[in-house]
C-alpha cells in the first residue's frame, strides 16, 4: 500500500522560476502551478498568485490568464529573490489531504477517497468549494507517467475506493465490463431502524440535474442498476466503531474527529443496522435514494435523511471486482461478521 499525503502545513521545495511544458499550452497560470508545484492544488497556486507578482514573460499575469509552452513564469518577492533556485514557500494553510493507493497493477489503480473530498471540479470552479484539492487534481502527482482517469465517483461526503485507469484501452474495457455486469462494487453502510432480510431494491431514478435524484414508482428494467442490501451481523457496539472509522477519515480539517452525534439516530428509531450493498452499474446518489425509498435512509444524511451535516455519511465503498483486478479499502471493518 502507498501512502500520500497533501501536506499544506510543511514547507514543500520548488522553484521559482519555470519553462511552461508544451503539454500545458492553453492552460490557466493557477493551473499550471497547481501541477508544476506538487501537493499544492489549485487553492494554494491561486494562494501564491495572490501574495506574490508572478510573471509569465516579463509580465506580471493573475491566475486566469492563458500560458503558452515555451514561455518563462517567474514567481517574484522578496523571500524568493533571497532564496534563489531552492526556494521554499512558507505554510500556506493547516490543511492535510490523505489519498492512498490500495492496489495498483498495469491497468488500474484503486485509491481510497477521504470523506469531505470532491472527486471532481464542480461547476463553477474554482469558486467556492472548487478551490480545495480534489482526487482528479491529485492524479498527476500521484501518476506523472500516466494518463489516469477516474472510472467512478463517489458523493463528497462518501469515503472509500475509487477505481482509474492508467490509460485508455483499460478504460474502454472498464465500459465494457460494466455493460456486461462484470464489474462489482461493494459498499458498507449504516442506516436507521432494524433492517432484518435482504432486499432488492428495483425503483427506477429520476437523475434529472437537480441536487436531489428521486426513486420512481416504476421498476428499472436494467438489472444492473437495482441496488442489492444485506444486513450484516453487527450490534450496537460494532455500529459505534464503523460510525467513528467513517468519521475519521474525513480529512480536510484535520485535528480531533467530533464525537459521533448518536442521539439523532436513537431518537428516531432507537437502532441501526450496518448493511452490505452491492450495485454493477451504478447512477449518481443511487444507493441513497435508494435505501431512503425503503426507509432507511444512510446515517447522517442530510439530503437523503435527517442529518445532521457532519461533512461525511455512514456509506463507505468497501471493495471493489473486475475482471483481473481488485481492490479493498483496508481492514478498518474486519469486526464485522458477513
Amino acid at each position: 500500500m502507498i501512502q500520500f499525503g497533501f501536506a499544506m502545513s510543511s514547507f514543500e521545495p520548488f522553484f521559482s522560476e519555470h519553462v511552461i511544458p508544451d503539454e500545458c499550452h492553453g492552460m490557466r497560470l493557477d493551473q499550471v502551478l497547481a501541477r508544476l508545484w506538487p501537493g499544492f492544488g489549485r487553492r494554494g497556486a491561486r494562494r501564491v498568485l495572490e501574495a506574490y507578482r508572478v510573471d509569465v514573460d516579463g509580465r506580471a499575469r493573475k491566475a486566469g490568464f492563458r500560458v503558452s509552452g515555451g514561455q518563462l513564469v517567474r514567481v517574484r518577492g522578496r523571500e524568493f529573490d533571497q532564496a534563489g533556485e531552492g526556494g521554499l514557500l512558507a505554510p500556506l494553510e493547516p490543511e492535510v489531504l490523505a489519498v492512498r493507493v490500495a492496489e495498483r497493477n498495469a491497468d488500474f489503480a484503486a485509491l481510497i477517497k477521504p470523506a469531505g473530498m470532491h472527486c471532481e471540479p464542480l461547476p463553477g470552479w474554482p469558486d467556492g468549494d472548487g478551490m480545495r484539492l480534489t482526487l482528479e487534481e491529485a492524479l498527476p502527482v500521484l501518476f506523472p507517467e500516466a494518463p489516469t482517469m477516474l472510472m467512478n465517483r463517489l458523493d463528497q461526503p462518501v469515503s472509500g475506493v475509487v477505481l482509474a485507469a492508467l490509460h485508455e484501452q483499460a478504460a474502454r474495457d472498464y465500459a465494457a465490463w460494466q455493460d456486461q455486469g462484470r464489474v462489482r462494487k461493494e459498499y458498507l453502510a449504516l442506516v436507521p431502524g432494524r433492517l432484518s432480510r435482504s432486499v432488492v431494491i428495483r425503483s427506477a431514478l429520476d437523475t434529472a440535474k437537480r441536487r436531489k435524484v428521486r426513486a420512481l414508482s416504476v421498476n428499472e428494467p436494467d438489472a444492473l442498476r437495482w441496488t442489492r442490501v444485506t444486513p450484516l451481523v453487527a450490534g450496537t457496539a460494532a455500529c459505534l466503531e464503523i460510525a467513528e472509522a467513517l468519521g475519521r477519515s474525513v480529512r480536510l480539517g484535520g485535528g480531533v474527529v467530533p464525537k459521533v452525534p448518536w442521539d439523532a439516530v436513537w431518537e428516531r428509531t432507537g437502532e441501526v443496522t450496518a448493511v452490505r450493498v452491492e450495485i454493477f452499474k451504478g447512477r449518481r446518489h443511487q444507493i441513497r435514494a435508494h435505501l431512503a425509498s425503503i426507509g432507511h435512509p444512510v446515517v447522517f444524511d442530510p439530503l437523503y435523511g435527517s442529518g445532521p451535516d457532519l461533512g461525511w455519511i455512514g456509506l463507505h465503498h468497501r471493495k471493489i471486482f473486475l475482471p483481473g483486478f481488485q481492490a479493498h479499502s483496508g481492514k478498518e471493518f474486519k469486526l464485522l461478521r458477513e
